[in-house]
């Protein structure tokens, strides 16, 4: 609002305030100048402290400029006078966005205008000249100055009057005393004559017989005498203390009418002049130092001492005067203090013509604040200093010259050859190429963007490094002298070079020219074209995501120069775009452990912060809208990550560099984002891409309302309450922000069993207590909930189907299905059971294996538990129970167990399972051999070996002791294959054990003088011959 009111006020001298926006914009100023403060003292960001500092004078002298505007249509006397701002100093500043640059250019044009036709400036506290004449005049014209300074001259004159008549009291008194000492010295010496006559008397007479008498005569004459000595000494010292003359009169105010004036002005000052006068202090002391140390340091060796004429003119005022009403600015005398004597002491030496009033003597040299401190000791170059970015401590010792202030205008560098000389300063991790790149940058001032331009496009700026950040951030941001209203040092940025060979020179510098470049005729076609480039190239390599940030900057800067550039800025979101859809990808491995996962979530976060810094500045359409909504979401969510980062240096350093720069850019396209979600037809198909890209678990096409006066937009859909916030990126569910699992489902055995370690990002279900994962894993959903009693209850929901499993704690024993099925489905595999169509499925026990082994239904309660072959079970579920009845084999249960029996010298029977194919036939399978036989014909046939079949004569003659767990297995032509565990034989209570299940295959051929046998682990090989080993 101010900029704009500054813009307006340059170009048509109207400044739009009334006396309540004035007084605001004092707030303001004061409001934001604390903030500053705040910020510099605990400055750990990665933004620029000189754009900090700069906005702040920005912000200051916008407001002196309106508050002038305003105060001279209040205070005619005003209009004679100018501000007490010099415009050239608006060439130190460092800005990063058009709207202040521009707020400059109006600065500058109106403070010169100013300059131009008024030769004093007032409230300048280099120059007090202007001040007084503007004080003088006021005060000659304001009735409560005048009448003030004449009610002081009367009451000094009354005072005066009634110091007259003490002096003449007491000349009265001293002439009655003086008589009296007169008379009481003649008495004193009569009786002192009389003593001595008594004495001598006494004397002659000591043995006399009338001694007595005498010595009592003497007695009373003594007593007389020291009593009327007494008397005399008592009235002397009374006449000594009224010879003294009565003190003096202080007068509040200097004896001539015009210093009255002036220093009465300054404590009568009103609104609108008051907040002027605070503004113009606050204008310049923006100029000063505000770091902490630095500050304080600075105001303690320039501090000024004394006693105000606030303080004076209060304590010896006839009113009753309020001590606090002038709070900002009083004047300083340089012999404040009152003198202890003035005049004669002796009322003898007193009489009219005699001086008896002390006036205050008027040294305009000296004026204070509550600041403390004169600013008229801040030079020049401590101005450059303050506004120019430390390069740290590794750099500031050697190479702090490389970001200082370019040379002015008016004279050659002398930094020309820097870059060559400091070679033996080069750091560490920078090549020769790469330091004169960064040396040379800012050593003419001319050549700056040039010079930018070359090496960003040969590659030698390490757009990562502090030092080349805070230089090239420096060389593009510093304001630089202003001419005609215009930055020169950018010059070649909006330079038309049409019909021109230099842009040709210039872009075959770059190695540009030629194919593609034909539109390139500014230097910022230049960058267009460099920046497109770059893009791509760090499209690839996100192990160099920081650069993004710096390229970003640079091309948002120049861009909104002219407000341009969208096909670049879009260019950098394609990068960002990418690299999140990697992150996603890796987030989508099954494999990764929890710390890895949260660790890309960091890594998502920070990326998500690098595409709102990539659409900070400039207008917004409808999809670069959704996108930064988007970012938004994505990034201030992804901050509960951020700790994730902490094994990562360079991941958390850019993370808590981004946090701030986003606050910056969200702060500059709030207004942007709410015109085009309140007032575009798209606002809702924007939020609508920006909540579901980040968190897949909400509803389609949900219609938000707008809180007025607000940045917050929520969606009510069946109960559950969605809300956004479009400046913090909050995002809440029935008020409840996305978080990670309670502790007590994550040490429940049920979710441990099937989740592992593993956790996720949730949010508040519409039903009660419930909470749902915000993005799919694998193309699923997952709700937990967990009840009072410790049950907890997981659903498994199919995100393009809508199936929803439940998981069924088996092991409890609250969910029995049948004690029939084998014991393995129950204990090695997780079971997940469809409530609607009543389907079981049963998995691997890890949830992210979703292949399916059994499927178990329910007809007309009868359960049938159906084996899923191994091509099968990466079919739907669907899918599964349609082909159940004609493709699966199917669990029974058979009465008759002999020949489960026998089967069991191989096995043991509990881990014999029974089936039937879809033709019915029974079958026998052995799941930890993986070998199945078919019951028909009555012959039970070899799955793994079609011509065999199980021998009528299961035991071998003359094998060795305790040797009896085989099968023989014979076919037509007369040929064995006897069928043995792979193991070990142990004897244990004299029962035959074996201690591994692996499979033996031993081949018997009808020579009975040798034995040829195989061993394999692998069905499919038992087909093949193998060496031949002879038995005797």
């Amino acid at each position: 609002m101010m900029y704009k009111k500054m813009l307006i006020l340059e170009k048509e001298d109207i400044h739009n305030l009334d006396s309540n926006e004035h007084q605001l914009m004092r707030n303001i100023v004061i409001t934001y100048t604390s903030i500053v403060k705040k910020m510099l003292e605990k400055y750990k960001h990665d933004k620029m402290k000189s754009v900090v500092l700069s906005n702040e004078v920005l912000v200051t002298w916008i407001a002196c400029c309106l508050s002038y505007a305003y105060s001279k249509e209040c205070v005619p006397e005003l209009n004679a006078f100018s501000l007490p701002l010099s415009a050239c100093d608006l060439s130190y500043l460092s800005l990063d966005d058009k709207l202040s640059r521009d707020a400059v250019i109006s600065l500058f044009n109106y403070i010169e205008r100013i300059e131009e036709t008024r030769e004093l400036d007032v409230f300048n506290m280099n120059n007090l000249r202007g001040t007084f004449e503007f004080a003088l005049k006021y005060g000659k014209n304001n009735m409560a100055i005048k009448n003030y300074v004449k009610e002081t001259r009367n009451f000094l004159r009354s005072v005066e009057q009634n110091d007259w008549d003490e002096i003449e009291r007491k000349k009265r008194r001293a002439s009655e005393l003086r008589r009296t000492i007169s008379s009481l010295e003649s008495d004193y010496q009569y009786l002192v004559n009389e003593y001595e006559k008594l004495k001598l008397i006494y004397n002659d007479n000591y043995y006399g017989d009338n001694s007595g008498d005498i010595y009592t005569k003497l007695r009373e004459a003594t007593s007389q005498k020291d009593r009327c000595y007494s008397r005399i000494r008592s009235s002397r010292t009374i006449l000594t203390e009224e010879l003294k003359a009565p003190k003096f009169i202080v007068s509040p105010i200097p004896r001539e009418d015009d210093d009255a004036l002036i220093i009465t002005f300054f404590h009568f000052m009103k609104n609108p002049i008051l907040i002027f006068s605070e503004l113009c202090l606050e204008a310049q002391y923006s100029l000063c130092p505000k770091e902490l140390n630095a500050w304080n340091s600075f105001k303690e060796k320039h501090k000024i001492t004394g006693t105000s004429w606030m303080d004076h003119i209060v304590s010896y005022s006839s009113r009753n005067l309020n001590h606090g009403q002038n709070f900002h600015f009083s004047i300083v005398k340089g012999s404040i203090d009152v003198p202890k004597d003035f005049g004669p002491s002796n009322i003898d030496s007193i009489d009219k013509s005699t001086e008896r009033i002390w006036y205050p003597m008027f040294q305009p040299s000296l004026i204070n604040c509550t600041k403390g401190c004169n600013i008229s000791f801040v030079s020049n170059e401590i101005l450059k200093c303050l506004f120019i970015e430390p390069l740290g401590q590794s750099y500031n010792k050697n190479l702090y010259w490389i970001n200082q202030f370019p040379s002015t205008l008016d004279k050659p560098s002398d930094r020309g050859n820097f870059a060559y000389s400091k070679l033996q300063f080069i750091p560490k991790d920078f090549r020769k190429d790469e330091f004169q790149a960064i040396a040379s940058l800012r050593s003419f001032p001319f050549q700056q963007i040039r010079k930018l331009a070359a090496g960003l496009k040969d590659g030698t700026l390490q757009l990562s490094n502090q030092l080349v950040k805070k230089t090239v951030r420096q060389a593009l941001y510093q304001i630089g002298e202003i001419e005609d209203s215009s930055f020169v040092w950018h010059f070649d940025l909006h330079r038309d070079f049409s019909g021109s060979n230099e842009i040709d020179s210039l872009l075959d510098n770059l190695s540009l020219s030629g194919e593609g470049t034909q539109m390139a005729r500014t230097g910022i076609d230049v960058f267009n074209e460099i920046l497109k480039s770059l893009a791509e190239e760090i499209k690839f390599t996100p192990r160099n995501y920081e650069n993004i940030m710096l390229l970003s900057e640079i091309g948002r800067f120049i861009f909104n120069l002219r407000d341009i550039g969208e096909d670049v800025r879009m260019s950098f979101t394609n990068v960002v775009e990418h690299w999140l859809r990697l992150v996603k990808d890796e987030l989508g491995n099954i494999k990764n452990t929890v710390e890895e996962n949260l660790y890309l979530k960091a890594k998502e976060c920070l990326f998500n912060g690098y595409g709102i810094i990539c659409l900070g500045r400039g207008s917004l359409t409808v999809e670069s809208g959704k996108l930064i909504v988007k970012y938004l979401l994505g990034f201030y969510n992804g901050l509960a990550y951020e700790e994730w980062a902490r094994n990562d240096k360079c991941l958390m350093n850019a993370l808590k560099s981004v946090r701030e720069l986003v606050n910056d850019c969200m702060a500059y396209q709030l207004d942007n984002i709410l015109d085009l979600l309140i007032y575009s037809n798209h606002g809702g198909d924007i939020l609508n891409y920006a909540v579901k890209s980040i968190f897949d678990c909400v509803p389609e096409g949900l219609k938000w309302t707008y809180f007025k006066d607000s940045v917050v937009f929520s969606s009510n859909v069946d109960g559950t309450i969605y809300s956004v916030n479009t400046f913090k990126g909050i995002f809440l569910v029935n008020g409840i922000p996305p978080s990670r699992l309670s502790k007590e489902i994550k040490s429940h055995p049920l979710y441990k069993r099937t989740f592992k370690d593993r956790d996720f990002e949730v949010v508040p279900d519409s039903e009660p207590g419930v909470c749902k994962t915000t993005t799919p894993v694998q193309g699923f959903y997952y709700k937990f909930s967990i009840s009072n009693d410790g049950l907890l209850k997981v659903q498994e929901i199919n995100e393009k189907d809508g199936t929803v499993l439940d998981l069924i704690d088996y092991n409890s024993g609250d969910f029995v299905i049948s004690d029939e099925l084998p014991e393995r489905l129950t204990t090695e595999y997780s079971h997940w059971y469809d409530i609607e169509k009543e389907i079981m499925v049963i998995r691997e026990v890890e949830f992210h294996k979703k292949l399916i082994f059994y499927l178990i239904t329910f007809d007309d309660d009868v359960m049938y538990c159906y084996y899923v072959n191994e091509h099968l079970r990466s079919r739907s579920l669907n899918n599964l129970v349609g082909i159940s009845k004609d493709y699966l084999n199917r669990y029974v249960h058979v009465e008759d167990k002999g020949m489960i029996k026998l089967l069991s010298r191989f096995e043991y029977s509990s881990f014999i399972e029974t089936m039937r194919n879809p033709s019915n036939v029974l079958m026998y399978y052995f799941p930890r051999f993986h070998l199945t036989f078919y019951h028909t014909d009555n012959k039970v046939h070899s799955e793994a070996f079609p011509d065999y079949v199980l021998h009528s004569h299961q035991v071998l003659q003359g094998t060795l002791e305790y040797f009896d767990s085989y099968l023989v297995l014979r076919n037509d032509r007369d040929e064995y294959k006897i069928i043995v565990p792979k193991g070990v034989v142990i004897l244990d209570n004299n029962r035959t054990t074996i201690s591994s299940y692996l499979r033996g295959i031993f081949y018997i051929g009808k020579r009975t003088d040798s034995i040829h046998f195989t061993v394999s682990e692998h069905p499919q090989s038992l087909l093949q011959p193998m060496a031949k080993t002879t038995k005797n």
